[in-house]
C-alpha cells in the first residue's frame, strides 16, 4: 500500500482519532518509498507527532499472558501487541537511518519516550549522534544533558551509563556524567529531620485523652521510621547500581586504553573515589601506571593528581609520577598553559609537599622550574619554586657536584632519575633579577 504524501496529513489525523484500528495504516506510511530526503524527513516527524498523540503513559509488557481473566484485558493486551509491533518497526527505521531528521527524532523519543518499550535503542542511537558533525552533535548532546539533569529516580542515567558499555560515543557525552544531579542531592547531608512540634503546642487536660494521644503519637513516629527506610533503601540500591555502573565504564575505557577519554575518566575516577571497592585498588594502580604512559601531557596531570589523590596514604615511591612530571616541565613545550600551569601547582603540591621526595629529585624539579621561569615568566612559577624552596629549605647559592655530560632537558628513562647528580642552580640569580 503506497501512501501519498499530500494525504499524509489527512490520514495521521484519522489515525489518531481511532488508532485501534488504523495501526495497518501508520506500517503502510513507513513502508512509503520515497528517493526525496524532505519526504522522508516528513515521514518521520509525521510518525512521531502521531505516536506521541496515541502512546500510554505505561510502558508494555512483552512476557506472554497465559491467563485471562476478562475479555477486556484481552482486548487491550492485543491492542497494546499490535501497537508495539507498529512502534518497533518505526524505532528500526530511525535507527537505521543517517540523516539529520532521525538523529532529531531520536532526541525527541527520548525527551518523550523514557517511560515507554526500546530505550536502550534509542539511547544508544543518540549516543552515536554525538560523533555526527556539530550540528547533531551538539543537538544529541544537549539531549543527554537535559535528561541527566531532570532525571529524579536514577532509571534512565542508569540506561545511558550501561549502554555506554559497547556503544561508541564522544568524550563530551562522558563529561557530562561528572555532574549528575540526583548523586549530588543523595551525598549532601540534610542532618536529621526536624520533629513534629504540632502537638507539643496543644496540651489536653484529660488524662485519657493525653494517654491516646501518646498511642497515637509513638504509631505514627515508627510508621514515619519505616517509610524513611524504604525510601532510602530505594535511593541507595539506585545510587549503588549508577556508581558501580560509571567505575566499570572508567576501568573499561583504562583497560581497552581509549585515549581520548582518558582525560574525563581521570576526573571522574578522582570524583568518586569513595565509592572504589579495597579489593580494586590493586588492579586500578596497574591500570593508571600503564594509561600515564599512554596519556599526552594534560591527561598525564590528571592522572597523576588521580594516582596521588587514591594512593597517597599508601607511601609508595611514586617514581614514575616524578618522571612523568619531569618530562612536562620544559621551557619550549607549547602545550603548557595557564590552567596547566594551575594543575602542575597542585601535582607539585601533592607530590612534593604531601608527600616528603628525595632531595635530589627536589632539586632536579626546581632546575627545571627555574629555567621554565627565566623563559616563560608565570607566576604561578614564582609560587611553587618559593613553596618548595621554603619547604625543603633550599639554598639556592649552593655549590654541588655534576656530571656536565648529562643534559636535564632530556627525557631519562625511570630507573636513571636518582642517580642524576645534582647541578648548582645557576638559573636562580636571573630569575631573582626577573623578579
Amino acid at each position: 500500500m503506497q501512501i501519498d504524501i499530500k494525504d499524509l496529513a489527512n490520514l495521521c489525523k484519522n489515525i489518531i482519532k481511532n488508532p485501534e484500528s488504523n495501526y495497518k495504516k501508520i506500517k503502510a506510511i513507513l513502508n512509503t518509498k520515497t528517493e526525496s530526503e524532505e519526504e522522508k524527513s516528513l515521514i518521520f516527524v509525521s510518525v512521531f507527532k502521531v505516536f506521541k498523540s496515541i502512546i500510554p503513559l505505561y510502558k508494555i509488557r512483552t512476557l506472554k499472558d497465559k491467563v485471562k481473566q476478562k475479555k477486556d484485558d484481552l482486548e487491550i493486551t492485543k491492542n497494546d501487541k499490535n501497537l508495539l509491533k507498529v512502534y518497533s518497526t518505526f524505532i528500526n527505521q530511525i535507527c537505521s537511518d543517517t540523516s539529520y531528521t532521525s538523529f532529531y527524532v531520536a532526541t525527541q523519543i527520548l525527551d518523550y519516550f523514557e517511560h515507554f518499550n526500546y530505550l536502550d535503542v534509542i539511547v544508544k542511537k543518540v549516543l552515536k549522534g554525538t560523533l555526527k558533525n556539530n550540528k547533531i552533535s551538539e543537538m544529541c548532546l544537549s539531549t543527554i544533558k537535559k535528561k541527566i539533569d531532570n532525571d529524579i529516580n536514577g532509571e534512565l542515567v542508569f540506561y545511558i551509563v550501561n549502554q555506554m558499555y559497547e556503544t561508541p560515543f564522544s568524550p563530551d557525552a562522558l563529561a557530562l556524567l561528572l555532574n549528575i544531579n540526583l548523586l549530588k542531592e543523595f551525598l549532601v547531608n540534610e542532618g536529621k529531620p526536624k520533629k513534629d512540634r504540632f502537638f507539643k503546642t496543644t496540651r489536653s487536660f484529660k488524662k485519657e485523652e493525653r494517654k491516646m494521644e501518646k498511642k497515637r503519637r509513638k504509631i505514627e513516629e515508627e510508621r514515619r521510621k519505616e517509610e524513611t527506610y524504604e525510601e532510602k533503601q530505594d535511593g541507595f540500591v539506585i545510587h549503588r547500581k549508577i556508581i558501580d555502573g560509571l567505575q566499570r565504564l572508567y576501568f573499561l575505557i583504562l583497560r581497552d586504553k581509549i585515549k581520548q577519554k582518558f582525560k574525563h575518566t581521570f576526573i571522574g575516577i578522582r570524583k568518586y573515589k569513595k565509592y572504589i571497592r579495597q579489593e580494586f585498588y590493586e588492579g586500578l594502580y596497574i591500570l593508571l601506571n600503564d594509561s600515564l604512559n599512554l596519556s599526552n601531557y594534560e591527561e598525564k596531570l590528571y592522572c597523576i593528581l588521580t594516582i596521588l589523590d587514591i594512593y597517597e596514604s599508601y607511601r609508595y615511591d611514586f617514581k614514575n609520577l616524578v618522571h612523568a612530571l619531569f618530562n612536562i616541565i620544559y621551557p619550549f613545550n607549547a602545550n603548557i598553559g595557564k590552567l596547566k600551569m594551575l594543575l602542575i601547582e597542585q601535582v607539585i603540591e601533592h607530590l612534593f609537599i604531601n608527600i616528603k621526595q628525595p632531595i635530589k629529585r627536589v632539586h632536579i624539579i626546581l632546575e627545571k622550574l627555574l629555567l621554565f621561569a627565566c623563559i616563560r615568566y608565570n607566576p604561578v612559577l614564582s609560587r611553587i619554586i618559593k613553596k618548595l624552596g621554603s619547604f625543603y629549605d633550599v639554598d639556592f647559592l649552593d655549590k654541588f657536584k655534576f656530571n656536565d655530560n648529562l643534559d636535564l632537558n632530556e627525557e631519562f628513562d625511570k630507573k636513571e632519575i636518582d642517580l642524576v647528580e645534582i647541578r648548582p642552580l645557576y638559573c636562580f640569580e636571573i630569575f631573582k633579577k626577573i623578579l
